[in-house]
């Protein structure tokens, strides 16, 4: 009877470990971030001191961490967004010290308005990296979460266009 338990014990750990397996880490499942929002859109900003928002009537706060992959492989689209919407206000913050975000940022060849280094606890950003489009009331107007294919960056580069030109909202 002890060997039935045993097993029955042993097949239950097999099976609960495929499904962990098939679900969330084989290939091609993997997901470079949480799936639960951190913040939504039409929620104000808090981000604390450091972040004026009245200095851009949009600003983009890119939320990265120095060793992530999926930030690394990012950049070139960050850079981008600099090229293609230079009025938007584009700021890289993170959980290192300015000076290490600051060194990351540039040896990708990035250069935001802005680095900042945020505490721990002082918002709900967990996942990187992630974008939030912001406008100068503080109030959110877009949320991206993750390494984004190329699909999700045309989104972002489409609401970033939008902010800048009003009248293409309607295209």
């Amino acid at each position: 009877m002890k060997y039935l338990d045993t097993a029955a014990s042993v097949a239950m750990l097999v099976a609960s470990l495929a499904v962990i397996w098939s679900v969330a880490i084989a290939p091609g499942n993997a997901r470079p971030i949480s799936r639960v929002q951190d913040y939504t859109i039409g929620e104000m900003w808090a981000a604390g001191p450091g972040l004026d928002l009245a200095l851009a009537p949009m600003t983009l706060v890119m939320y990265l961490n120095t060793r992530c992959k999926y930030c690394d492989e990012s950049m070139p689209f960050y850079r981008s967004l600099g090229q293609q919407a230079p009025q938007i206000r584009l700021v890289a913050v993170g959980m290192e010290s300015t000076e290490e975000l600051e060194r990351y940022v540039l040896e990708h060849g990035f250069r935001p308005a802005q680095v900042l280094s945020i505490r721990p606890g002082t918002t709900r950003l967990r996942g990187t990296p992630t974008l939030l489009l912001i406008d100068a009331s503080a109030r959110i107007t877009g949320v991206w979460l993750g390494k984004l294919d190329p699909q999700r960056e045309l989104e972002v580069a489409k609401a970033l266009s939008t902010m800048i030109d009003p009248q293409r909202r309607g295209s």
